[in-house]
């Protein structure tokens, strides 16, 4: 497939396509400057076939709105969409924090440390949430890989491109006319390769290709070409991860052998089930930690007896609008944790002065709290400052926040001060 540059192009008379950031089977990505807004955005311009029959115009603009609705902490949000000069084009947030396909390169060039088990279950869990939103909206993502995970500046990770797959061609083969593969042959189930029913268990089949690849470090089917892979995906069992890496517990094993099987009726019920599953696995596993790492050759390194204790975070509501809020104390779980209304840890149903993605906070290795304004209207405030949007400010014991104008919170700190 041939790209021309569109770099320095304007589409719909706003958004300035500055900078060409890549491209895959879908189409190309832009950085661009939407003048109205004065913000960069990032630009996808699609390849779609027959866009210009009026059943297909229509069957996108469907599609982009199905995508543009939904509504995640951890789903990038789509801006806008439309059609100009034969082209059809996605408007999303731009995201900076490179992404997991980059994360797992670096991982196996030994650039940078390979994640442990809680730091992969913490990558996958904000995943799982944001799918099981979107597949309890009846949407399916289609093309789950690494490079469909983005991180922004905060770390925070978000799944792109979602509908997007659906948007490139009205056939069901996986196959289309064109030779275009819809979906990446490494992550996709069987169904999609035997073109039967897609269910949202192939976005769970496709995770847990990740989770698999998270863990033990290679991919549970690799070839050089997609129809080895098809037989593979089809046929053969993915060697299971304990063979693989000795200090993989079998729990966490026989859930990846799990969410792999080849049926979908034999995968978890649901992502969050998954989710649960792999959490509990991951936490409940003992022994030995094992480092693999160039310089460490597998070294086993035995846990100190004296734990390292994390500080837990926790947020007590003092005054809400939300009558049923007032009062309430949140611990902590994971991360990072979301203020605001629909589908938040903290969640303020009916108080319209907090936004329904008002602010997220965050831990880091050392155990210190962060809170981030993610755009909200009425902005967040703590200890009488309001933080800029986007900016993470350092939490600590007693602090007080206020989202709008309204609403009160205490930030409480258990094994700290």
């Amino acid at each position: 497939m041939q790209y021309t540059n569109l770099e320095g192009q304007t589409l719909d008379s706003q958004y300035e396509l500055v900078e060409f950031l890549g491209k895959g089977g879908m189409g190309a990505v832009y950085r661009a400057h939407q003048k109205k807004l004065k913000r960069d955005v990032a630009v996808k311009i699609l390849i779609v076939n027959n866009l210009m029959d009026e059943t297909h115009r229509r069957r996108f603009v469907r599609e982009a709105e199905t995508a543009a609705s939904l509504e995640h902490p951890h789903i990038v949000p789509v801006y806008d969409f439309g059609t100009e000069q034969g082209m059809s084009y996605v408007v999303m947030r731009l995201l900076r924090g490179h992404s997991l396909a980059e994360r797992m390169e670096q991982w196996d060039e030994g650039n940078i440390p390979h994640p442990s088990f809680e730091q992969i279950d913490d990558l996958l869990q904000p995943i799982c949430k944001a799918l099981d939103y979107a597949h309890n909206q009846g949407v399916i993502h289609r093309d789950i890989k690494p490079s469909n995970v983005m991180f922004d500046d905060y770390n925070n990770p978000f799944l792109v491109d979602f509908g997007l797959v659906k948007l490139v061609d009205t056939s069901r083969s996986v196959l289309t006319h064109s030779g275009l593969i819809l979906g990446t042959p490494a992550y996709m189930s069987p169904e999609q390769w035997q073109d039967d029913e897609l269910t949202p268990s192939i976005d769970q089949y496709a995770l847990g290709v990740i989770a698999y690849a998270l863990v033990t470090g290679v991919l549970p089917f690799d070839a050089e070409n997609p129809y080895d892979l098809m037989h593979m995906h089809c046929y053969q069992v993915a060697p299971p991860a304990f063979s693989l890496r000795s200090d993989i517990s079998v729990e966490v094993s026989n859930i990846l052998s799990k969410v792999l099987a080849k049926k979908a009726a034999d995968r978890f019920p649901s992502i969050r089930e998954f989710a649960k599953a792999f959490r509990h696995a991951v936490y409940s596993s003992t022994g030995p930690i094992v480092v693999e790492n160039q310089d460490t050759q597998g070294a086993t390194i035995t846990p100190s007896h004296e734990p390292v204790v994390i500080p837990r975070g926790a947020v007590r509501v003092d005054q809400s609008r939300d009558g049923q809020m007032t009062g309430r104390l949140m611990v902590m779980e994971s991360f990072p944790f979301q203020i605001g209304r629909l589908n938040r840890d903290l969640n303020f149903d009916n108080d319209r002065n907090v936004s329904r993605n008002h602010a997220h906070i965050t831990q880091n290795d050392q155990g210190e709290f962060f809170i981030a304004d993610q755009g909200s209207t009425l902005r967040t405030s703590v200890d009488n400052q309001e933080i800029p949007p986007y900016t993470p400010v350092q939490l600590y014991h007693n602090a007080q926040i206020c989202l709008g104008t309204t609403t009160f919170l205490t930030f409480l700190i258990e094994n700290g001060s």
